[in-house]
């Protein structure tokens, strides 16, 4: 009797993390896949599940790195690899470098925009910033939302989402799209 609570017990456990593992795994080759084929349209697509197993729909969305808007989510990847004191005491942000996973380093231009203390990006006040004109760009400390493209490269990828600049210092920041 212990023996069938013991496995009915442990087959129970196993249902339930196997229903969300399965959902989490299929999400993300999902994701994986339908970045591969449909990322040259110029949309970013995700999968999404309402819960059964074969409910799985495609969003796409389009990213318009000139417009003040947040995507849905964020995409690609920020990193600041140093930030260093400067002679003339001014925030500066400079572009270390712009890579692609699979590619290496890229070629990248986008915008920023300041984040208001609400939450809302401030608009008619984008600054442009990228790889190959405006890297080292002189900027107010604070709150950014980031929208890069990544150019030449034969599909449409881009890196989305906010960063905050330390005051005084330049910020030397690395972007990963995607």
């Amino acid at each position: 009797m212990k023996k069938v609570t013991l496995i009915a017990l442990s087959l129970a456990s196993l249902t339930a993390c196997k229903s969300n593992d399965i959902n989490r795994v299929v999400n993300d080759g999902v994701d994986g896949a339908i970045n591969g084929i449909f990322g040259s349209s110029g949309t970013v697509v995700s999968a999404t599940s309402s819960g059964s197993s074969n409910d799985y729909s495609v969003n796409k969305e389009k990213v318009w790195p000139h417009q003040a808007t947040k995507t849905a989510r964020d995409y690609g990847s920020f990193a600041f690899v140093k930030t260093a004191k400067n002679p003339s005491g001014k925030t500066r942000l400079k572009f270390n470098e712009c890579k692609h996973p699979r590619i290496g380093k890229i070629k990248c231009e986008g915008y920023l925009y300041e984040v208001s203390p609400e939450g809302w990006l401030v608009e008619g006040d984008s600054i442009h910033f990228g790889t190959h004109y405006y890297t080292d760009i002189v900027i107010p400390a604070g709150q950014y939302y980031i929208k890069i493209k990544g150019e030449d490269v034969g599909k449409e990828v881009y890196a989305t989402g906010t960063i905050e600049i330390a005051p005084f210092e330049t910020n030397y920041i690395n972007v990963t799209v995607q």
